[in-house]
C-alpha cells in the first residue's frame, strides 16, 4: 500500500518581508523592517533574532531547536552557542518594556516557549510546525494518491532533466586550497590586496604600526619588493584596476593623511590627494580607475563619512552623511567589482556595528549584516556575495552573505583570528592572521629603557583602576566572556564574570569599599555596583546604547554618566536610589570625562583636547584627538595622556593642572594601541597594557562554489 510520509508538509523558512506587524504589551514589532517600537523610540533587530521571535509568537506552544533551525537558519548545521546567543537577544527585547512584556521559557530537552506576562495578549496565527497540524482532508488526499503522485513526480523529473527546468541544488562556497600563513616574518604583516590578475599580493610590513612600508610579493614565491620610500608610514595598499600602480595612504600624527600612487614594479611615489581632516583612512578604487573611495571628516567633529575623490579633477564629494549628534560613523568602503554598489561599515550609537550596501546610482542603502562580531568584509569577484569574518570569542569564522538577501552561511572556521579580508580572481581570498598576547606593564623613565612587567597573568585588560592602597581592579577578556579581577599586581584573583562585552569600564568608589562596573548587551548599558568580593549591591540601568564615560560622585552616593540625547552629549548625575533619578550637571558637548579632587576634566565629542569644565570651560591641552579618548587620565595634579607625535615612540605627556610647561612622565613604546592608562597612587607608577606578542601574518585561501 502506498502511503504519504508524515512529514510531507514542511514548514517554510520565515520570510520577514511577508510577516505582519504585531504587538506585545507596550512593544510593537515590525518584522518586515526589523524594528521594535518601545517607549517612543525605535530599535533595529537582527534578522535572525526577529525570525526566532516570530517563530515563537506564531507557535502558541513549545518550539524545538530543530524546528527553529529549519525556520530561522534554513536547516543548516547550527551549534548550541548560536541558538543560545540568539535566544538571549530575544529575551533582551522583552526588557525594552517595563515590566517586561513576555518571557522565554526553556523546556529542558524539548525547546522554547514564549509566555506573555499577565495582561498581555498574544495575537499571532499558529505556525504549522509538522504534518500533524495539516488539515485532515489534505492528509487523506495525499494518502489516497500516493502512488499516482510518485509516478507524476517521476515523469516531471524526467521531463525537467531534458529541458533543464528541474531546480538544481543551491551551491555553497567551499575551501579548495589553503596557505596559512603565506607571508610570515618577525615583522608585522597587514592589509593584503591582490593584483587584478591574481599574480601578486601587496601588503604592509613593519617593526610596529608606526614604521610600516608597502611590499609586493609574487604569488608563485620569491623575494618581496619594497614599494614605498623611507620615512613614509604607509597603510591600505590597493592595486589600480589595470594593475599598473598601487595607491596607498601616508600617515602622520596630528596631520591629515595623504594619498600616494606608486608605479609597478618600481618608480617614485607621487602624492595625488589628501584627507580633509582624518589622520588615517582606507582606500578603494572605483571600477574605472579614475576615482578613489575613502573615509574622512568633513567637519571638526569626530564622525567619519565616505567620500569619493576624482583623481583627474581633484574633486571630492560626500557619498554618505553620518554623525548626526554623534550617532554614526561610516568607514572602510569597498566598491563592488561590477561598479554598482559600495560596501562600508557603519558604527551606530553605542558602538553597534552594521555592514551597509549602497547603490551608487541612486544612493539607496540596505543593511546587509547587523552584529558587532562581523567586522571585516570583501566582495566576491562576481559581486554576488560579500565574504564576512565573524570573530566571537575564540571562534573565528568566514561567512557567505549573498547580496540577494538570502540567509548567510558559514564557509569555514580558523584557529587564528582573521582580519582585513581581500578578494581576488578565481576565488582567491587573503586575510590578516592575528597572533597577539598582552600583559600589564609599567611605563619606563627613559625612551631606550625596557618597560617593566607589572602582572604576567595574561590578562587582556580593557579597563583598570587603582585604590589608594595600590589595590588594582580590572576587567579583562577571557575566551568568550569578561572577568573582573582584584588584588595586588602579580597576585590577582577573579571575583566575578560579566556577560555583556559592549562596554568596558571599572571605578573604585570614593571610600574604596565598592566597585562600579559597566557592562552591556543589545538592550542597553548598566552599571553594576559590587563589593570587594564581587557580591552585588545595586544596579543602575541605562535603556540606551548612547553612553560615554562614567564616574562616582565625590560623596559616593551616585554616578556621573555621559549620555546622548536629541541635542547632543552631556553629563548626568544618577543617585543610587531605587528610582535612580537623573539630572544634568553639564552643558552639551561633553562625552568623556574624569573627576579629580572635586574638579571635572572632559573632552568634547567633536574636538580634540582636554578641558576643565567645573565652572567656565577652559582648555588645558590640545591633545589627544577624539579618536583616542581612552588614552588619558588625571593624577598627581597633572593631566596625563599618550603622545604619539614622534614616529615609533609612545610617551606619556604630563600637563600640570595649575599651568606650566608640559613634561614627559614615562615611555611606553610597546603599548597596545587601545590601552587605557592609570596611575598607582601608592608609588606614582603609570600602568598600561602592552603587546607581549603582536605578530600578524598574511594567509590566503581559494574558494569555489560546489
Amino acid at each position: 500500500m502506498n502511503r504519504a510520509p508524515d512529514n510531507l508538509i514542511v514548514p517554510k523558512a520565515i520570510d520577514l518581508a511577508t510577516e505582519a506587524d504585531f504587538t506585545l504589551g507596550d512593544l510593537r514589532f515590525r518584522p518586515a523592517l526589523r524594528q521594535v517600537q518601545a517607549a517612543g523610540r525605535c530599535e533595529s533587530v537582527e534578522p535572525r533574532v526577529m525570525q526566532v521571535l516570530v517563530a515563537l509568537m506564531r507557535s502558541r506552544g513549545v518550539v524545538s531547536r530543530d524546528q527553529l533551525i529549519d525556520l530561522c537558519w534554513g536547516g543548516r548545521l547550527v551549534g548550541d552557542d548560536a541558538i543560545n546567543s540568539c535566544m538571549a537577544k530575544v529575551r533582551g527585547l522583552a526588557a525594552l518594556s517595563s515590566p517586561p512584556a513576555f518571557e522565554i521559557e526553556t523546556v529542558p530537552r524539548v525547546g522554547y516557549r514564549l509566555r506573555p506576562k499577565a495582561g498581555v495578549a498574544l495575537e499571532a496565527a499558529p505556525l504549522a510546525l509538522a504534518a500533524a497540524d495539516a488539515p485532515a482532508a489534505a492528509k487523506r488526499r495525499f494518502a489516497r494518491s500516493g502512488a499516482i503522485a510518485a509516478a507524476v513526480l517521476a515523469l516531471i523529473a524526467a521531463a525537467a532533466a531534458v529541458v533543464g527546468l528541474w531546480p538544481r541544488p543551491q551551491k555553497h562556497w567551499e575551501v579548495v586550497e589553503s596557505h596559512q600563513p603565506f607571508i610570515s616574518t618577525p615583522d608585522l604583516e597587514r592589509y593584503p590586496n591582490f593584483s587584478p590578475d591574481g599574480t601578486m599580493i601587496a601588503y604592509v610590513r613593519g617593526k610596529n604600526i608606526w614604521t610600516q612600508h608597502i611590499f609586493i610579493q609574487l604569488m608563485r614565491g620569491g623575494d618581496p619588493l619594497e614599494l614605498t620610500p623611507d620615512g613614509t608610514n604607509a597603510f591600505s595598499p590597493k592595486f589600480s584596476p589595470d594593475g599598473t600602480s598601487v595607491a596607498y595612504v601616508g600617515f602622520q600624527e596630528k596631520r591629515p593623511c595623504k594619498i600616494f600612487l606608486a608605479q609597478i614594479p618600481s618608480g617614485p611615489s607621487r602624492e595625488i590627494g589628501h584627507c580633509r581632516r582624518s589622520e588615517l583612512t582606507m582606500l578603494s578604487w572605483d571600477r574605472g580607475g579614475h576615482a578613489l573611495f575613502y573615509y574622512d571628516k568633513f567637519n571638526t567633529g569626530q564622525f567619519l563619512h565616505i567620500v569619493r575623490y576624482d583623481i583627474d579633477t581633484g574633486t571630492t564629494t560626500e557619498v554618505t552623511r553620518s554623525g548626526e549628534h554623534g550617532s554614526t560613523s561610516d568607514y572602510d568602503p569597498s566598491a563592488s567589482p561590477d561598479g554598482k554598489s559600495l560596501l562600508f561599515f557603519r558604527y551606530l550609537q553605542g558602538d553597534r556595528l552594521q555592514i551597509v550596501l549602497l547603490t551608487l546610482k541612486n544612493g539607496a542603502e540596505r543593511v546587509l549584516a547587523d552584529g558587532d562580531a562581523d567586522k571585516y568584509a570583501a566582495w566576491s569577484q562576481d559581486s554576488s556575495t560579500v565574504f564576512v569574518v565573524r570573530n566571537q570569542g575564540s571562534d573565528s569564522s568566514l561567512w557567505d552573505y549573498p547580496v540577494s538577501g538570502a540567509a548567510p552561511s558559514r564557509i569555514t572556521s580558523n584557529s587564528r583570528p582573521m582580519e582585513e579580508l581581500a578578494s581576488g580572481p578565481d576565488g582567491l581570498l587573503a586575510f590578516q592572521l592575528k597572533d597577539q598576547a598582552k600583559e600589564l606593564a609599567v611605563a619606563s623613565p627613559a625612551a631606550a629603557q625596557t618597560s617593566r612587567t607589572l602582572d604576567a597573568s595574561g590578562f587582556d585588560a580593557c579597563a583598570f583602576d587603582y585604590a589608594a592602597d595600590g589595590t588594582l581592579a580590572l576587567i579583562a577578556n577571557k575566551g568568550e566572556a569578561q572577568v573582573v579581577a582584584v588584588g595586588v599586581p602579580g597576585s590577582m584573583r577573579e571575583i566575578m564574570s560579566i556577560k555583556g562585552n559592549m562596554a568596558c569600564g571599572i571605578r573604585w568608589s570614593p571610600d574604596e569599599t565598592k566597585l562600579a562596573i559597566v557592562s552591556g548587551d543589545d538592550s542597553g548599558f548598566r552599571v553594576s555596583i559590587v563589593d570587594r568580593a564581587g557580591m552585588p549591591v545595586t544596579q543602575v540601568d541605562y535603556p540606551t546604547k548612547n553612553v560615554g564615560s562614567f564616574e562616582w560622585t565625590a560623596d559616593g552616593k551616585g554616578l556621573l554618566q555621559a549620555r546622548l540625547d536629541d541635542r547632543g552629549w552631556r553629563i548626568w548625575r544618577a543617585d543610587l536610589l531605587p528610582e535612580h533619578i537623573a539630572v544634568p550637571v553639564s552643558s552639551y558637548g561633553w562625552k568623556w570625562f574624569h573627576g579629580y579632587k572635586g574638579m571635572m576634566f572632559a573632552m568634547r565629542s567633536d574636538a580634540p583636547g582636554i578641558w576643565r569644565i567645573d565652572g567656565r570651560a577652559k582648555r588645558l591641552t590640545a591633545y589627544p584627538s577624539v579618536d583616542r579618548f581612552w588614552a588619558w587620565t588625571v593624577a598627581a595634579d597633572k593631566i596625563l595622556y599618550v603622545d604619539l607625535t614622534h614616529p615609533g615612540q609612545r610617551s606619556i605627556a604630563a600637563q600640570p593642572i595649575a599651568g606650566g610647561p608640559q613634561t614627559i612622565a614615562g615611555y611606553a613604546n610597546d603599548m597596545d594601541f587601545y590601552s587605557p592608562i592609570a596611575v598607582n597612587p601608592k608609588d606614582g607608577q603609570i600602568t598600561y597594557s602592552r603587546d607581549l606578542r603582536d605578530d600578524p601574518d598574511i594567509g590566503w585561501i581559494r574558494l569555489a562554489r560546489r
